[in-house]
């Protein structure tokens, strides 16, 4: 346990160079999420189909009708139907959210970076440099999707819970862990780190302990009792889908994890956050951020990692290792100069390695950017083949006609049909089936909930690219029931 007068941070008053740094900073990034703010992905539109029959009085619900928890993201959801009822395009609004969730995480790691470094220097300012440079904040603020707004929470309760403040400070803790609750299915248990950690730290008395037990613990039991009382689940549906903890899928989530370090320069950034160990006074502030990040590799590693570009299940961690490695290589810095009395050489040595390990970084955008965004600023990303999809589902079907398809966003979105998950994602049956996340397929069950349509996706090879969909081009009853009435083409 730690005495709370030992632990309380230094004032904040940042130098006029830190001040520049971070409003470069700010300039960046608006600038690298607007570049991919055409780029959205075919999920967003499963919370607005949420969203949008919420507000029409229908619940929340995917098809009318049928109550089963397939998103993950309840207070995204329920942002989009608060754009709605504004009358605003819920995509605009959820990407500016998700925007300024990004400015919020660009501060808070900026003021975690000086509570470990114990003064504001402008090096501590190179956090959110950092972060505004590399692709993963930027992009996947502007999705679509809550991975902004959930890394702003984690931030806000790491930040206000991990020193001995209160105040303003410890509101932003408390904020922090309802964010993660309300927000992500592991958010309940990243909550706990911080709550539990202040309690530790700081005792079971003091006042900023029993109110983050208490805001962790009320929030979480009233998420889970809506839930069990609207789905009859403790979990959403997504989980039982994409959560196997398969041997496979623990080996998927290995390699997602060492994609990652190669090319987040992950390994530099690690290595200068554990160089925070050195120093006495940054250990207890470090071990909160380290257990935070542990928690969230053992969770991705349980999902099996993730299909998205850009390493969206790394995006809520990486600012805690930008932050503690930022500190880490200034602290690194000042011991290093105190003993070779020869600044510039420590500064050009230590700027190297951060620098050859960030070119991973630069070499992982250019190509992600040389694949996908041509295809995204012309019109011809999958996403909009499945809009194009929608639209002449919608003019050529009947209401009460069902289609089957692996991604439902956009189809379901845009057709305003009933839709039968060939993934899972809003099919309990498929979804506790055996397998890992898109791996799993029942072509027999799709076809017994009678779809007038089916969409398969080809690859350019001509085959296809989803395991579902090639379960179901192989099975007899699909080739006798149903004749091609497309295709609609996307690179």
């Amino acid at each position: 346990m730690f005495s709370p007068s030992a632990n309380q941070p230094a004032p904040f008053r940042p130098s006029i160079t830190a001040w520049i740094i971070f409003a470069l900073a700010v300039v960046l990034f608006l600038a690298h999420a607007q570049y991919y703010r055409p780029w959205v992905e075919d999920d967003t539109y499963i919370s607005l189909q949420y969203a949008r029959h919420l507000v029409q009085g229908q619940g929340l619900v995917f098809n009318p009708g049928e109550k089963v928890e397939g998103f993950s993201n309840p207070s995204w959801v329920l942002l989009g139907a608060l754009a709605m009822v504004l009358k605003q395009d819920p995509l605009a609004f959820l990407q500016v959210v998700g925007m300024l969730c990004g400015l919020v995480v660009l501060w808070l790691s900026w003021r975690l970076a000086t509570d470990l470094m114990d003064r504001p220097t402008a090096v501590t300012a190179l956090a959110p440099l950092v972060l505004a440079l590399t692709p993963m904040l930027p992009r996947h603020s502007v999705t679509g999707l809550e991975t902004a707004l959930f890394t702003a929470g984690l931030l806000a309760a790491v930040f206000g819970l991990g020193r001995g403040a209160s105040g303003a400070r410890l509101v932003w803790g408390l904020a922090g862990l309802v964010v993660l609750v309300t927000t992500r299915p592991e958010g309940m248990a990243l909550a706990l780190v911080p709550a539990l950690w202040r309690w530790w730290a700081h005792g079971r008395q003091e006042r900023g302990a029993v109110l983050a037990i208490l805001t962790a613990g009320a929030t979480a039991v009233a998420l889970l009792a809506a839930r069990w009382l609207y789905f009859g689940d403790w979990v959403p549906n997504t989980f039982h889908a994409k959560v196997s903890a398969s041997p496979r899928g623990v080996f998927e989530g290995v390699l997602y994890t060492v994609d990652f370090l190669r090319d987040s320069g992950g390994g530099a950034l690690v290595l200068f956050f554990l160089a925070l160990l050195l120093f006495r006074d940054s250990r207890r502030l470090l071990s909160l951020l380290a257990v935070t990040v542990g928690l969230m590799v053992l969770v991705v590693l349980a999902a099996g990692g993730d299909w998205m570009h850009l390493y969206r299940f790394y995006v809520p961690i990486y600012p805690l290792l930008v932050a503690g490695a930022t500190a880490g290589a200034g602290r690194l810095h000042g011991a290093l100069v105190g003993h070779l009395h020869r600044p510039l050489l420590v500064a050009g040595v230590l700027g190297a390695g951060a620098l050859m390990a960030l070119l991973n970084t630069y070499k992982e955008e250019k190509e992600t950017v040389r694949r996908v965004m041509p295809h995204v600023l012309a019109g011809h990303h999958l996403v909009d083949a499945y809009r194009e999809t929608g639209l002449w589902l919608r003019e050529n079907s009947a209401p009460e006609d069902r289609v089957a398809v692996s991604d439902i966003g956009m189809i379901g979105y845009a057709g305003e049909r009933a839709v039968v998950d060939m993934f899972g994602l809003i099919d309990p049956h498929i979804a506790r089936a055996a397998g890992r996340q898109h791996f799993k397929s029942d072509p027999a069950h799709v076809l017994a909930r009678d779809p007038r349509f089916v969409v398969l996706v080809r690859d350019a090879a001509g085959g296809y690219l989803r395991v579902p969909d090639m379960a179901m081009a192989a099975t007899p009853e699909f080739a006798a029931r149903y004749a091609g009435c497309g295709p609609w083409v996307s690179p």
